[in-house]
């Protein structure tokens, strides 16, 4: 698998409001199955936490949403993953923060293969 054409960029970003758009149209017509769980909840409150903890030390840049073309054999896809915190320190620099909740081994794996894929 090789990543082609990779950039970071803010949340505004006309491609990235197509992509969210395209997904939403999709899910119009499907209705939710359940309440968000307890842990994606959680999840979600400890990333705020932490962009908000960093800030004491970093200037943490808006520029957080990766797109990126996946290619595997003759086929590409565009993707794009949110980075829960960047700080961008010089041109072409950035440190990059993740933050991972769980209890299961398998969780910690995947969010290790979630960072490496990153960077």
């Amino acid at each position: 698998m090789r990543y082609l054409r990779v950039r970071i960029h803010e949340q505004n970003d006309p491609r990235y409001r197509a992509y969210l758009s395209s997904i939403l149209l999709g899910r119009n017509n499907h209705k939710p199955t359940r309440p968000a769980s307890n842990r994606s909840i959680f999840g979600g409150e400890a990333e705020v936490l932490l962009r908000q903890w960093l800030t004491q030390f970093y200037p943490l840049s808006e520029r957080r949403f990766v797109e990126y073309d996946e290619r595997s054999g003759r086929h590409i896809v565009r993707k794009y993953r949110e980075i829960d915190a960047v700080y961008e320190y010089a041109p072409r620099h950035v440190h990059i923060f993740e933050i991972k909740a769980t209890s299961q081994v398998r969780s910690i794996n995947r969010g290790l293969r979630q960072l490496n894929d990153t960077t």
